[in-house]
């Protein structure tokens, strides 16, 4: 057989099979944990800030399905607007989307926070 240059460590070796790739079984790990610990980093940071978004909402909405503030507290709790994993419609308004919370612009200061209903 051919010989192949292991993508990992660089090392040349006689594979055993056509279909091997890796020199060793821990190269092949260590390669695939290095390429997912690459896109996980890529993602946290966004992923951190719409968790904390999360947290702000669900401390503002406490044990209630609907309250009002103002952009100016929602920006002092740490509120990142441009943020937000989905986008939905709730009767007649559309949310944007944290998880389980929905948040909408009412006019240029004030801000509608609500909790979706489970879709059942």
């Amino acid at each position: 057989m051919n010989q192949r240059k292991d993508p990992y460590t660089g090392e040349v070796f006689t594979p055993k099979r056509n279909n091997q790739f890796f020199a060793t079984r821990q190269n092949q790990v260590a390669y695939n944990n290095a390429k997912a610990r690459k896109v996980r980093q890529l993602h946290s940071d966004i992923d951190n800030h719409i968790k904390k978004n999360w947290q702000i909402l669900d401390d503002v909405l406490k044990l209630q399905s609907k309250v009002t503030r103002t952009k100016e507290f929602l920006k002092g709790a740490g509120y990142n607007f441009s943020l937000y994993n989905s986008y939905r419609m709730e009767g007649a308004y559309a949310y944007y989307g944290v998880y389980n919370y929905g948040i909408r612009a009412i006019n240029d200061n004030q801000y509608e926070i609500i909790k979706f209903k489970d879709d059942e």
